[in-house]
């Protein structure tokens, strides 16, 4: 008991239940309550640790074993809490431990860390919930007892504490602007490497809150952007104990997460981070999933009912060069619009009409001066929609134009991807949806490997349509 109380004695911050506590310490030493005898000292045979998920929650969990009895130590650090939950669960046997640790780690995304990593982040939590008058729960001074962590104390938890952790050497600090700079665009791929970023959305009552009162996708993004940038101190602490992890397991994207760290914590536009842009539109995802009703996209003009339905018009034969004067305007080509419906076409989640027609009625309405020529608009190119969906469907049908012209077609297939954005998840794309999106924007500068373009994206394209999944990204 005497060794429990010496434990959260150093825990406190104010002064006079300090003071009061060392009074009833050295009462039960006078008295001989408590002892002095020490057991064995504790031996940490595995000790792991989750990356923090979007709410700032972080799991630990040590097997523990001291003389003949075992133990699995379980902490759950909580952003804003400090340490949110911990408790000590006997073992009978060292086949029971394992089964327990084991059942934990397939339910998280665990690292194996060592003693001293256990401690620094124990010891952040508890400063911060000291900070915000939370008192530790009581289950932590059985954890450190158990783990033999006597010596633990809060240590400083300002975001500059953390990141000396992550990069105690200054090397990410010490690079230019411009190694800095590619550090950060980097988090582009996080999404890929580390699926807990599947938990890294904004879900509370002010996203809710600010985003029922937008009024089109473009009013959702600038509404979810200003939600964000209120959260940025939230979003500064996760990404930066996650580098503190990070370092810990010898990982190089260490220094990628240290780097958007330091570039939110000094202000950098949320807009040029792109982990920050992933956060932005998986919350919107998340929102839109929720709602009841479809979201109606503004687009600035009627939208034509049977587009708003989904069902393709009754088809008048397209006069030669009919849509071309169409898109003229606009300075867009057909080419173009057929990288446009590709992309469209081959999206992992399925884009609903009212969601696709919406951006490009936007592009092209300057030279639709009537709703006559809005509507033979919308069935020219509801017929070049049903055609494309024809063509991936054939396996001879060719997808990739004439190589002049494969410039201008992959900026269309682009121009689909990041107006439809939220109906491309990362996770549905994979490694090699990552490397098509390289060899398309490569193919737009005109950088363009026959391989690739002619034989490998045709390949993707239609199996990213036959793989289509028709739960749509409510859109």
């Amino acid at each position: 008991m005497v060794a429990r109380l010496t434990i959260l004695r150093s825990w406190l911050v104010d002064e006079a239940l300090r003071g009061g506590l060392d009074d009833l310490i050295r009462d039960a030493m006078r008295r001989g309550i408590g002892g002095t005898a020490l057991g064995p000292e504790p031996k940490l045979r595995r000790i792991v640790a989750s990356l923090v998920d979007g709410s700032g929650a972080q799991s630990m969990a040590a097997a523990v074993q001291s003389g003949g009895s075992r133990v699995v130590a379980v902490v759950l650090l909580k952003q804003g809490h400090g340490v949110k939950d911990a408790y000590a669960l006997p073992c009978a046997s060292a086949t029971e431990q394992r089964d327990i640790l084991d059942t934990i780690t397939r339910e998280i995304e665990a690292y194996e860390v060592s003693r001293d990593y256990l401690a620094q982040a124990i010891g952040l939590a508890l400063s911060e919930g000291l900070a915000a008058g939370i008192a530790p729960v009581p289950g932590l001074v059985e954890v450190v007892q158990a783990c033999g962590l006597v010596d633990l104390r809060p240590i400083p938890s300002s975001i500059a504490a953390i990141l000396a952790l992550a990069d105690p050497k200054g090397d990410v600090a010490a690079l230019s602007v411009q190694a800095r700079g590619r550090l950060i665009n980097g988090s582009a791929d996080w999404e890929d490497d580390y699926p807990m970023l599947a938990s890294w959305f904004e879900d509370g009552a002010q996203t809710t809150q600010t985003l029922e009162g937008a009024k089109s996708r473009a009013g959702l993004t600038r509404s979810m952007w200003s939600v964000l940038e209120g959260r940025r101190s939230h979003w500064v602490r996760i990404i930066a104990r996650n580098a503190h992890l990070l370092r810990e397991v010898a990982k190089e994207d260490a220094a990628q997460f240290t780097a958007v760290a330091a570039a939110l914590a000094e202000g950098r536009d949320l807009r040029k981070i792109p982990v920050m842009a992933s956060v932005c539109d998986l919350s919107i995802q998340v929102w839109l999933d929720r709602q009841d009703a479809p979201f109606e996209a503004e687009i600035g003009v009627p939208l034509p009912e049977a587009v708003a339905e989904g069902t393709v018009p009754k088809f008048v034969n397209e006069k030669k060069g009919e849509l071309a004067k169409m898109l003229e305007p606009a300075g867009l080509s057909e080419p173009w619009l057929a990288g446009y419906l590709t992309g469209i076409c081959t999206a992992p989640l399925f884009v609903s009409p009212s969601d696709w027609f919406g951006p490009l009625l936007q592009l092209t309405e300057a030279g639709l001066k009537t709703a006559a020529a809005m509507k033979r608009f919308v069935d020219l190119v509801m017929q070049r929609y049903n055609g494309m969906l024809s063509s991936l469907q054939a396996k001879d049908a060719a997808l990739i134009p004439d190589l002049p012209l494969i410039p201008i077609w992959a900026d269309g297939y682009l121009t689909a991807w990041e107006t439809t954005k939220p109906n491309w998840p990362a996770k549905a794309l994979g490694p090699q949806g990552k490397a098509m999106r390289k060899v398309l924007e490569r193919a737009t500068d005109g950088k363009i490997e026959r391989a690739e373009v002619f034989e490998t994206l045709p390949a993707w394209l239609r199996r990213r349509f036959a793989e289509q999944r028709m739960d749509a990204a409510s859109g």
